[in-house]
């Protein structure tokens, strides 16, 4: 992490202590994880031929400095409900965040 990111850094770690969820994240060798979650739920739009659907979505970001590489597979626990990581996570461009979509389990 780069000198002028730190104070950034600093930022989105305190933003996320403020506004976020606490939850468990539990990794696929067994070991969990406290950290905290922004639950965001955008509609997305997919096409199938001339059909088009909106689905809803469950997408979270969570700190990479507590879950530094979160897997498909992986679940985690929000408000007393187990989700199960869906899909491939994706990492912001400084490598802060990472945005993982997750099913009810």
């Amino acid at each position: 992490m780069g000198r002028h990111t730190q104070p950034f850094a600093r930022l989105l770690i305190s933003t996320f202590l403020h506004l976020g969820t606490p939850g468990t994240y539990r990794r696929a060798d067994g070991a969990e994880v406290a950290t905290y979650f922004i639950a965001k739920t955008p509609d997305v739009v997919a096409s199938f031929g001339d059909t088009r659907l909106v689905m809803a979505t469950h997408r979270f970001d969570l700190l990479a400095r507590d879950v530094p590489d979160p897997q498909e597979g992986e679940r985690f626990r929000l408000n007393g409900q187990t989700w199960q990581v869906v899909g491939e996570p994706q990492a912001d461009r400084e490598r802060l965040i990472w945005t993982i979509t997750g099913a009810p389990v």
